[in-house]
């Protein structure tokens, strides 16, 4: 009597350019940013007998996206990150996977210079001309 009708498929991105937090496989995580290290830690409870095999992990600068056998796992990281530097490791004791990502504005923090107000000393200079005229 009733056909089921497919799922929509759903909206990763809006039309607008926003990314959406998106857990379709329901799976347990854990975001940390690890200061020391300037990295963005994304600790994903993947299935301990899973194959490797069936998962795909995509890494953007302002995104990370995991395919859990053909459901999205899809999560809006705080900060920008550099994905060719990222890492992904699965834990051989719990299976979860671990996706490390340093962050992309990390040296920059280091070289930022904060520029100094001027000396009280040179602006007295320039008023002792006016002093002296009396």
């Amino acid at each position: 009597e009733k056909e089921k009708k497919p799922k929509a498929p759903r909206t990763l991105i809006t039309a607008d350019g926003r990314v959406m937090n998106v857990n379709e496989p329901k799976l347990d995580f854990l975001l940390t940013e690890d200061e020391e290290n300037n990295t963005i830690v994304l600790d994903l409870a993947v299935y301990r007998h899973m194959d490797t095999s069936l998962i795909d992990v995509d890494v953007q600068p302002m995104y990370a996206r995991v395919n859990v056998k053909g459901k999205i796992f899809q999560m809006v990281l705080p900060a920008e990150v550099k994905p060719d530097s990222s890492t992904a490791q699965r834990s051989q004791t719990t299976g979860h996977l671990v996706l490390t990502m340093p962050r992309a504005e990390g040296e920059i923090k280091v070289t930022k210079t904060i520029p100094r107000p001027p000396r009280a000393s040179q602006t007295r200079h320039s008023k002792s001309p006016d002093h002296n005229e009396r």
